[in-house]
């Protein structure tokens, strides 16, 4: 299970270089270098045979044809490429939303690509009209997301005690507290569960020790403004629309573009702080892995 900060992200001028090179590579273009590891588990379980093609020259074998891998006690079962195929896709070319016809014709030219590796030269001229697909479908996919997360947030606005604001969250009071209320510049401490809309776990505090501090307004918009209606030893529901959280760049490969996300959030303790600027626009995103302090 992966696991990510609630941080907002710093500026590209202050991430490292492969950051700041991730910032600037749409998610989905990113995946396209995955598409050709996907396509070949997939052809892999369909056609084994594909992988068997006999070496360039050898008896029986084609002219131009790649050799084949020489047999290995190691080698994997057609059920565990099968498997990494299944996972592959499920993590990378499900974003394409790609019908049955689009992902037979990738297939199809993967398998051109790899019987005649002079392939490449005629794909590389459809390079800007990989872009726009990618574009396009990662748009698409996101507003699949921001339209599932908006029935949603409706949803658990129309629960008992739960009030949407003025931002667009959702806030549900599960246990009144009776401490202090934090502001922007505190340092929190919380324990906290996060959820995407079907349910699915992807982080929580209980992962990295059992609880998480950090400086209220050093997160994203929908902790900053929930956590300031909490006071200590209280505990809600914050339901957070993508413009609160991860906007149209989702996070990590794991929270999607578009994404609405649903926290379990109980507040522990207060420490005051300098004040945090706004961020001035700032959209949100990751930083790496919590730590707890």
């Amino acid at each position: 299970m992966h696991t990510y900060r609630i941080r907002a992200q710093r500026p590209d001028s202050q991430q490292p270089d492969r950051q700041q090179f991730q910032a600037r590579v749409p998610r989905g273009l990113r995946a396209l270098g995955c598409i050709a590891a996907a396509v070949l588990m997939s052809v892999l379980a369909a056609a084994p045979a594909l992988a068997a093609a006999p070496a360039a020259g050898s008896q029986g074998g084609t002219p131009g044809e790649p050799a084949a891998a020489a047999p290995s006690a190691a080698a994997p079962s057609a059920a565990v490429l099968h498997a990494l195929g299944v996972l592959i896709e499920r993590q990378q070319l499900a974003d394409f939303d790609l019908s049955a016809s689009e992902f037979r014709a990738v297939a199809q030219g993967f398998a051109d690509g790899y019987r005649n590796p002079d392939a490449v030269k005629d794909a590389i001229k459809y390079v800007p009209q990989l872009r726009a697909l990618v574009s396009a479908r990662v748009q698409q996919a996101s507003q699949r997301e921001e339209r599932a997360g908006e029935l949603f947030l409706d949803h658990v606005a129309a629960m008992p005690r739960a009030r949407k604001t003025s931002s667009g969250m959702v806030y549900l009071p599960i246990v009144e507290g009776s401490g202090a209320s934090p502001k922007r510049g505190d340092m929190v401490t919380v324990q906290y569960t996060g959820r995407f809309i079907n349910g699915t776990v992807f982080d929580s505090s209980a992962q990295h020790g059992g609880t998480s501090t950090f400086r209220l307004g050093q997160i994203i918009p929908c902790w900053t403004e929930g956590l300031q209606l909490m006071k200590v030893g209280g505990k809600a529901r914050l339901v957070c629309p993508a413009s609160l959280a991860y906007g149209q760049r989702g996070a990590g490969g794991v929270i999607k573009p578009g994404a609405t996300l649903d926290f379990d959030v109980q507040l522990l303790a207060v420490r005051a702080g300098p004040p945090v600027p706004l961020p001035g626009g700032l959209p949100p995103g990751i930083t790496g892995a919590p730590t707890p302090r």
